[in-house]
Formats: structure tokens, sequence, C-alpha cells
């Protein structure tokens, strides 16, 4: 990729802009003096451009789209004359009971978005935003791996999520054979470079019109049911965490480096649902939990396998926020929403 120098007026191309990661992202590529064609599925929905059009440098270097995933060449014009691509958009409505409301749409898209930065001709590299949920250290069996890190080697069983019809495994499925297209479709494809990105829970400050869908999960301690964590954290052997402008920039860390390949975790620490639950206790007393944590000796509810941001950091990337970071600001977000008092 080009020097820093030549980046500032670089046209990138950001798809699901409307979403949690896209939109910071978009606010992130601005800052950093990118031209930025942003695609949605509905332009004309103002709850999800008012956000985005009131970003610095919106007005001179953003341009949005509307595209689907499933509509074959809705990317054409919005990758047009592109260099780099982030391919965020992802189906996560987890009210669908349904793999293939999972899996088709986000197959579909991969492919309709590469196949678009291939015509395109000024494509070299998409960066595809996949999840730790593509990355669970589970063997055929649903057993733990002797591994002792849930990695860029560790990918989610397929066959074996599907003996357990959830919603959250129909995410996993999903995430796990679009990344895998997405990576096959790079190693065959001559002209550009595709590598992938791994967040794991996502939070933070947001500037989305509705509250952020992972914002709301690491906070289920003090809000509700805490089920969906330990669901989670019984296939992925953790919670692991990243602040949401640590994410967006380790997409742009991925597409400025000059050699990059392959799969990138991006999590700054993980915990057990019960650690989870005595870090906030400790941090904000004032909080009521909803679910009451064990000691470390008791806490034998699972094997902790936690995630290992390694490759990124061996590359020179580093993490700016710390988890005091995340949940400080992911609280604010939620006052500010009218979700906690």
């Amino acid at each position: 990729m080009q020097s820093h120098e030549g980046r500032v007026g670089m046209k990138v191309c950001v798809t699901g802009a409307g979403g949690y990661i896209g939109s910071w992202l978009v606010k992130s590529l601005l800052q950093r003096g990118y031209t930025v064609n942003a695609t949605l599925r509905n332009p004309k929905d103002e709850a999800k451009t008012g956000p985005l059009l009131s970003l610095p440098g919106a007005a001179e270097r953003l341009k949005l789209f509307q595209a689907d995933l499933c509509e074959e060449d809705a990317f054409d014009s919005a990758v047009e004359g592109c260099e780099g691509v982030f391919h965020v958009a992802s189906p996560m409505d987890f009210s669908k009971l349904s793999e293939d409301d999972y899996v088709q749409p986000a197959l579909k898209g991969v492919f309709n978005v590469l196949k678009s930065c291939s015509r395109a001709k000024s494509v070299r590299r998409v960066v595809y935003t996949s999840s730790v949920a593509a990355a669970c250290p589970l063997n055929e069996e649903g057993e733990f791996m002797t591994a002792s890190t849930l990695d860029e080697s560790t990918w989610t069983p397929v066959d074996f999520l599907r003996k357990k019809p959830h919603p959250d495994y129909f995410y996993s499925i999903s995430k796990t054979l679009a990344e895998k297209a997405a990576i096959e479709y790079g190693l065959n494809s001559g002209e550009m470079e595709v590598v992938t990105i791994g967040p794991g829970y996502v939070a933070g400050p947001g500037i989305t019109s509705t509250f952020p869908v992972t914002c709301g999960e690491i906070l289920r301690p003090i809000t509700g049911s805490s089920e969906p964590l330990k669901l989670n954290e019984s296939f992925l052997g953790s919670i692991p965490l990243v602040h949401i402008d640590d994410v967006c920039e380790a997409h742009i860390f991925l597409m400025e480096q000059p050699n990059v390949q392959g799969r990138h975790i991006c999590s700054v620490r993980s915990f057990t649902v019960s650690q989870l639950a005595e870090f906030i206790h400790k941090r904000y007393p004032h909080f009521t939990l909803q679910l009451q944590f064990k000691s470390p000796d008791e806490d034998v509810s699972c094997v902790f396998v936690p995630a290992s941001s390694k490759k990124l950091l061996d590359m020179g990337f580093s993490y700016k926020y710390a988890v005091e970071d995340i949940f400080d600001q992911t609280i604010k977000l939620a006052q500010s929403c009218g979700l906690l008092k």
C-alpha cells in the first residue's frame, strides 16, 4: 500500500456503514484524511445516515451508496475507483431462527463484494471483518483443544455447532464460512489481497442512533440475564473484549501495512463471565449485580481459553484502551441512551 502521505485523499469503501463498527470506522477514516464511499441498505434512513453525514470531513470526502448483501452487482458503484475496501456488513438479527437467515446473506455478501472488487480493477486490498466467533477452540466433539489460546489457528467446528440450533451458533457458523470464503477468494485472486480481522466483544462509545448489541451484551451482569454470555463462554472459552476505537484502528492498520496476510484476532483482554461480574462489582459498586461471581478457586464453570492478539502486536499494532476504558465509556453511552442510571 502507499506511504502515509500518499494515503491522504485515498479512496476506500466501507460496507455496513450504518452499523456500530462500520460507522466508527467511517469516522476514523475521515479523521485520517481518507475519501470514503460508504454503503447502507437504505441511505434514505435518516437515523442511519444522520450520524455519518454530520461527521467532520463528511461533506467533502464521504459519499453514501445503497447496497444489499444479497443483490449481485449491488456494490459495483461503491467500490469503483477505490484502492481499499473494508467489508464490515454482516447479518446480525438474533431474532432469526434459521441457519440460512445468517449463512446465506453472509456468504452472498462476501462473494458479491469481492466480485465487485475484482471488476473494479482498482482494489488492491480488502479487509474483511470476521469475529472471534469464527475461531472457537473446540474440536468436532465439542471439547476444548489442548491449545491454551484462541488465535488465528483455531476455527469454529461448524458441524458440531449445527447439532445445537441456536441464533448465537448460527451467527458463529455464518462468520466461519464467510471468513473462509473470503480468504479462499483472495488466495485465488491475482489482482488483490484479502485479509481478515476477528474482533472480540466490541464496546465503548458510539455514534449510531441505537444502542449497540455488543455493548448491551457486556453489561448483562448488571442489566439482565447473563445466560447469553455464559453460552458464548462455553464455546469460546472466554469473553474477549476490545474497544471500538482500537478495532477500527486495527482495520486501518491492516489496510496500511505493506505486508499482511491471513487472519488477525483482535482483543485486548479476556474474562470468564464470573471474572467479568467481579470486575464490574469492584469498579462500579453502586450497580446491583444480576449475576453472582465466584472466587478464582470456585470458578470451575468452564475451561478458560483467552483470545490472543500476538500476531497483531508482533506486527507493531498497539492497543490504546484498557478494559476500564471500555466499561467506563460503554456505561456512559448506556446512560446517555437512558438504559442505565
